[in-house]
């Protein structure tokens, strides 16, 4: 900053903690229902399954489940409008559910309560049309677990509008820039010359960061100079614009913290300011490669497993602030922003636009992770918590229930591609990828259904990776390796690098 005002604004901005439920939205009385789980009136009208026991005390309910289908369930009948659910649990695989049917095959929302300690949280959601759906408390777990629930609340809300956001019509003008790009995460710029020769017309890597010492909670310290971290990155973009690619910045949360997955690392309310310093000093210091950078994507996956299947909450806002401190030095540049939860396609879903014009939104895409992971021990660097360590999985498979196949995928990007629909925006699908040594010609199909989509919906999509672990590696074989293993290249081209290099030619008959 070079005046004391600029650092005031910036401090004011960055400092922004997490908006309670008022901030968001404002009540109204017309409907308001209030389930209070204390002493042993609280549970009439409330069925359940035999695999739970509810045991009514004075101040909760405890919970007990002993299988899957683990829930207490009563119906409730609401109008179209907009909604805020509030609930204050604790315990073990804790769920409080919306659906239009038992088996929540069409769950319409879902709330994560499991904690140690008590907790309270909210989320707003939305009925279209008059409905009669069921809420539902589910311990889903296949194991013994247990729970104790306080209260439930629903009532109607009116949605406090939502400075700075673009009107449609000004987005749609945006399009067609930027540019449709197709390429393959790659860290190594030496690969440069090669991912071209694929057909690759952009590259995807991470800024690695470094903190000089961590916060007792854990958050990351940046002390004076810590730009000179970012030198390595000048010959990166260098070779990058020598071999006319574009390149997508990203970091990962461990550059802003520790235990980046969870809910003390995401109510941190230093972590604005920290963010937003890091990405200030970014944008500023490669302003000389404005030309090369199709993106700076402001946070990889983000991810709280306590709010899954949720996008973290606090995430928006804390991008709203990193958008005004790049905006500072850098008004021009596309930023690319991954809603989340993870790099799943979830967190689109009801959401509106960021208030930049210059926003690209994007999605990772590895579903079913029976099939794209199977046998990977080490994910680290992927939305997982754990795979199955089992090979010879088949596509199309069907998972818990659902057969996987070109149409479920569609299904599962839906979010997404409704919402660049409706409000004209790009979509980069930032990674997608499937272990190489899934069946070969399923591996084919899995990965040619994908292009296929994307390029049907007019994204830009990134595959993982080109050079980089060995286990995505379109170079290599359909053998079986460690994660850690050093294999040899294949002496052919792998069906797998025909159906990228299909792919990736568009980028030609783009131009």
């Amino acid at each position: 900053m070079r005046a004391i005002w600029k650092i005031v604004l910036l401090m004011l901005w960055c400092t922004s903690s997490i908006f309670a439920a008022d901030d968001i939205l404002q009540k109204k009385d017309e409907v308001k229902r209030v389930y209070e789980f204390k002493g042993k009136d609280a549970i009439n009208g409330w069925g359940k399954t035999s695999t739970l026991t509810m045991m009514p005390k004075d101040e909760c309910l405890e919970l007990q489940g002993n299988g899957w289908d683990s829930k207490m369930y009563r119906q409730i009948d609401l109008q179209p409008g907009y909604y805020l659910l509030t609930a204050t649990g604790k315990g073990q695989n804790l769920h409080i559910r919306l659906a239009k049917d038992l088996s929540q095959q069409q769950t319409i929302f879902d709330m994560n309560l499991t904690h140690d300690d008590w907790r309270t949280d909210w989320r707003p959601f939305t009925i279209d049309k008059p409905m009669r759906i069921w809420l539902l408390i589910h311990l889903a777990s296949g194991n013994k677990v247990e729970a104790m629930v306080k209260q439930i609340k629903i009532e109607q809300a009116q949605e406090v509008a939502e400075a700075g956001i673009p009107p449609v019509a000004e987005l749609e003008k945006q399009r067609p820039q930027p540019a449709i790009v197709r390429g393959c995460t790659c860290p190594a710029a030496k690969a440069f010359p090669d991912l071209h020769t694929f057909g690759g017309n952009a590259a995807r890597t991470w800024i690695s960061l470094k903190p000089e010492s961590y916060t007792a909670d854990g958050l990351a310290e940046y002390g004076p100079g810590w730009e000179k971290q970012l030198d390595r990155l000048e010959t990166y973009l260098q070779a990058a614009r020598d071999a006319r690619m574009k390149v997508i910045l990203t970091i990962g949360g461990e550059t802003f913290g520790k235990n980046i997955s969870t809910d003390k690392f995401w109510n941190n309310p230093g972590l604005p300011a920290v963010v937003c310093k890091v990405w200030r000093g970014i944008a500023e210091r490669l302003l000389p490669y404005r030309d090369v950078i199709y993106g700076y994507d402001l946070y990889n996956e983000p991810l709280d497993w306590s709010q899954m299947p949720n996008a973290p909450r606090q995430w928006r806002d804390i991008a709203k602030n990193v958008i005004k401190a790049i905006r500072e030095v850098d008004k021009e540049t596309w930023l690319v922003y991954e809603t989340g939860p993870g790099g799943l396609s979830w967190g689109f879903a009801g959401m509106k636009p960021l208030p930049d014009s210059r926003i690209i939104y994007s999605v990772h895409f590895y579903n079913p992770h029976e099939f794209t992971h199977q046998g990977i021990y080490n994910i680290k660097g992927t939305d997982l918590a754990e795979v199955k360590a089992k090979t010879g999985i088949r596509y199309p498979v069907i998972v818990n229930g659902l057969l996987w196949n070109k149409e479920q995928i569609k299904k599962d990007l839906e979010a997404a591609r409704q919402f660049q629909l409706k409000y004209h925006v790009p979509i980069l699908v930032g990674e997608f990828s499937v272990v190489r040594w899934a069946p070969g010609p399923d591996a084919v199909q899995y990965l040619t259904d994908l292009i296929d989509i994307f390029e049907e919906y007019q994204w830009s999509w990134i595959y993982h990776g080109f050079r980089e672990c060995h286990v995505w590696s379109v170079e290599h074989d359909e053998t079986f390796g460690r994660v850690e293993d050093n294999p040899a290249k294949a002496n052919y081209e792998t069906e797998r690098a025909k159906v990228l290099k299909k792919g990736l030619a568009r980028n030609q008959n783009q131009n």
